[in-house]
């Protein structure tokens, strides 16, 4: 004896019956959206999915565009972002907060979350096994560092940390890898992302530097 669901998957593939399944699939969305309540009801006609299948969520970052589009014109070492900054002497407007022998913490310009940095080795290397078990370790060093002085300044309730490597991954600065450490708050993530493209800092970038690079610097 087939399953329910069973049919309806089965007659789904059919043609005769698809107006007969999104009929259903409406009438089902209608009614879960009178206990919860559906924005508009041409979002409850649009829903097509059946009680089975759920839509995969999505975090949407347009704020990040501008930083991907700049980084996407840098390829090689010469125009890379990171071995500018190696190279460069102004640590304030670039919002360098640490220098190390084999590598440096820096805050990111287009955040994700307020107090977002970036951690990179001073060689322009971008495989993660490439790096020399000197540059790992030191790596893994300023990272630990950088969260202490996160947890301290900002007391946040969690972080996400990690790495895009490679242009298919995600990456904005592919030729040079670099770890991201981005502070998280409960509700840090609200409507204004999705409503009016907007991602509110509640910092500016210039003050949280200030604090963080005093924390770096006293090492406390």
């Amino acid at each position: 004896m087939k399953t329910n669901r069973e049919l309806v998957l089965r007659r789904a593939t059919n043609s005769t019956y698809s107006e007969r399944l999104h009929n259903a699939n409406l009438r089902l969305w209608q009614s879960l959206a009178r206990e919860r309540p559906i924005a508009t009801r041409s979002a409850a006609r649009n829903l097509r999915y059946d009680r089975w299948v759920r839509p995969m969520k999505r975090l949407w970052a347009p704020w990040r565009m501008e930083y991907i589009c700049s980084a996407r014109r840098s390829s090689g070492r010469r125009s890379c972002l990171f071995c500018r900054l190696v190279r460069s002497k102004d640590d304030e407007q670039n919002l360098l907060l640490l220098r190390s022998r084999l590598g440096l913490v820096l805050m990111n310009r287009f955040p994700y979350n307020n107090g977002h940095l970036m951690v990179a080795p001073n060689r322009h290397v971008a495989e993660l096994e490439r790096l020399t078990d000197r540059e790992a370790h030191e790596l893994f060093q300023l990272l630990q560092r950088s969260l202490v002085v996160l947890k301290r300044e900002l007391t946040p309730q969690g972080f996400n940390v990690g790495m895009n490597l490679g242009r298919v991954a995600g990456a904005g600065v592919a030729g040079h890898l670099h770890i991201h450490i981005v502070p998280r708050w409960n509700g840090d993530t609200n409507f204004m992302p999705l409503v009016a493209e907007t991602k509110v800092v509640s910092e500016h970038l210039a003050t949280t530097y200030n604090r963080l690079k005093q924390r770096f610097s006293s090492n406390r």
